[in-house]
Order: structure tokens, then C-alpha cells, then sequence
């Protein structure tokens, strides 16, 4: 698993409304990932119907991924630079390395912002996350 996806989901099941039930987050213009709210409070990832990623369980950094029959957490506090204190509701950058990951909130959903110079120019790549809310049960 990509360390992109990892910031990203990480950022975003920290920052998702309680009644969202579904959300779809794209990678690249061509790989899209939709994520599934389980009744265990973990989230399905699939690319394609019938092709899953894994099932994604998120505490504030630590990330705890199943698939096929296995299971492995870790904290990912130092790579998003956070800690318990951050406020992910208003949070405005993520610091991943040297570069920042600037966060710009939408109604319905969340751009995450990289730029990165590459030799002489920079290159910009925006992820894409939305959703719609579910019904508040």
C-alpha cells in the first residue's frame, strides 16, 4: 500500500462527518477507491466491484488493515507529523517529509493539495476525496 494512500485515508477518517456511509477517494485519473462504512466502524476499500483492497480501521495516526485473513496496525504519527492534540476538524497542511500536503475542505468532501519540484518546474497532484451523508441514525 502506497504511503500516499495511508496519509490520505488516515487524514480523511479523522476528518469524516459521523453519517457518512460511503466516500470515494481518487488516486490518479484513472484509480479511484471507494470505501465502504462496515458495521464493525471499519471501512471496505474496493477499486473495482468485487476487488477489495482491505478493510481500513483508523484510531487518530494508528491504521489497523485485514486482508485475506491478515491483520497488522501501525502509528503512523511521526510520517503525517500529528499528535493526539491535532485538531482534524480544522487541520489546514500535512507535513509528509519535506513537503507539505496542503488540505482544502469542500461541502461535500476534501482536496488534498501536493506540490513537489522536479528539476526545474513544479508539478502540482491533487487527490480527491468525496462523499455523500448518510441518514443520521
Amino acid at each position: 500500500m502506497s504511503s500516499v494512500l495511508v496519509v490520505l485515508l488516515i487524514a480523511v477518517l479523522n476528518m469524516l462527518p459521523a453519517n457518512v456511509q460511503t466516500f470515494t477517494m481518487e488516486m490518479a485519473p484513472e484509480t479511484t477507491i471507494q470505501f465502504t462504512k462496515q458495521k464493525d466502524g471499519g471501512w471496505v476499500g474496493s477499486t473495482h466491484p468485487g476487488e477489495e483492497i482491505g478493510t481500513f480501521y483508523v484510531n487518530g495516526t494508528k491504521m489497523t488493515v485485514k486482508s485475506k485473513a491478515k491483520e497488522h496496525t501501525d502509528d503512523f504519527a511521526q510520517l503525517l507529523g500529528t499528535d493526539e492534540k491535532t485538531d482534524w476538524k480544522t487541520i489546514g497542511e500535512l507535513k509528509v517529509g519535506p513537503t507539505p500536503l496542503k488540505i482544502e475542505r469542500k461541502t461535500n468532501g476534501v482536496d488534498f493539495v501536493l506540490k513537489q519540484k522536479n528539476q526545474d518546474r513544479e508539478e502540482t497532484k491533487t487527490f480527491k476525496v468525496r462523499w455523500e451523508p448518510g441518514k443520521t441514525e
